[in-house]
């Protein structure tokens, strides 16, 4: 199988292009390479025999070249801006990037019928739901990047029919490039630095990046037209987030919380996602949450060490 990988560079990306080399697959990625992660052109060399398209999905032309010249089964976007913060302050570049390059996409993939599409969309649609998500749950986006995203379904629902939609829940592990909360809690947490942070209160389902991968990569096999969520079901608090990673770690640092430069004028109380639909693809959530903290605690020790060497 031939499988192209928009954002292939990215965080998710680089663990599922191992799931492919590893099933035997023949693999390409486009990217820009400009998510701030500035080892990823030597983690993407690490990773073996990949084919690299760099570019922006912006770039129609070169969208249009890296498919046409590589012919794949399997076209994945994962390309997209979005650490929320950044994208509040940057709505053009949301709007070029979320929307017009998945479009750019869907327009070149729409000459190849037989090419299955499997975009990752984002638990950010369901804004601020009273219960659990279920694929029934109203979809009503709190911010821009859930706009896009909820934007980014309508788009290809309405020129595709061999696509699947993933929703993901929070994505978390080694070390996010962006200062999500728990990269942020671990770089920290192991530098025994202060801490400033919004609600302590608010509930995320986080489910870990290599599980996150196994889904897209099962996902191959999902019924076109369908969605599903990705997640674990169970939920934590940024407190208890928080205090388990200093724990684990050991930090003496001090955590402040409701301070007004961390707080979202509108955000969930609690988000979390029914996966049952992904189930019935042979997957499941494996790492544990703890196991997934020390995971994130020790690629922070790690970057701590190189940025001393």
């Amino acid at each position: 199988m031939k499988v192209l990988i928009f954002g292939g560079a990215g965080y998710v990306g680089c663990e599922l292009v191992k799931c492919f080399l590893g099933n035997g697959d023949t693999v390409a990625i486009y990217d820009a390479f400009c998510n701030g992660d500035a080892s990823a052109h030597d983690k993407v060399s690490a990773l073996g025999s990949v084919t690299v398209f760099e570019g922006t999905i912006a770039d129609k032309k070169a969208v249009c070249r890296a498919i046409e010249e590589f012919c794949p089964d399997v076209v994945y976007n994962l390309a997209a801006l979005h650490y929320i913060p950044y994208c509040i302050q940057h709505p053009d570049e949301v709007y070029e990037t979320n929307y017009q390059g998945l479009q750019n996409i869907i327009q070149v993939l729409r000459d190849y019928p037989q090419t299955k599409f499997i975009f990752a969309s984002s638990a950010s649609v369901y804004g601020s739901p009273d219960q659990q998500c279920t694929l029934d749950t109203p979809v009503d986006p709190n911010d821009i990047y859930g706009a896009s995203k909820l934007a980014g379904e309508g788009l290809i629902k309405y020129q595709l029919s061999n696509f699947v939609i993933m929703r993901l829940f929070n994505v978390y592990g080694s070390l996010d490039p962006h200062p999500h909360l728990i990269p942020k809690v671990a770089r920290a947490a192991v530098r025994g630095e202060d801490l400033e942070l919004g609600a302590m209160e608010a509930k995320r389902d986080f489910v870990h990046v290599t599980d996150v991968a196994r889904a897209f990569f099962v996902a191959r096999n999902g019924c076109p037209g369908d969605t599903y969520i990705v997640a674990t079901g169970e939920t934590h608090s940024v407190k208890e987030v928080v205090d388990k990673i200093y724990q684990l770690s050991g930090s003496l640092g001090k955590v402040t919380y409701g301070t007004v430069g961390n707080m979202r004028a509108k955000d969930a109380s609690c988000l979390s996602g029914d996966y049952s639909a992904l189930r019935a693809l042979g997957w499941a959530p494996m790492v544990q949450f703890d196991e997934g903290l020390r995971s994130a605690i020790d690629a922070a020790l790690v970057e701590k060490r190189s940025v001393k060497n």
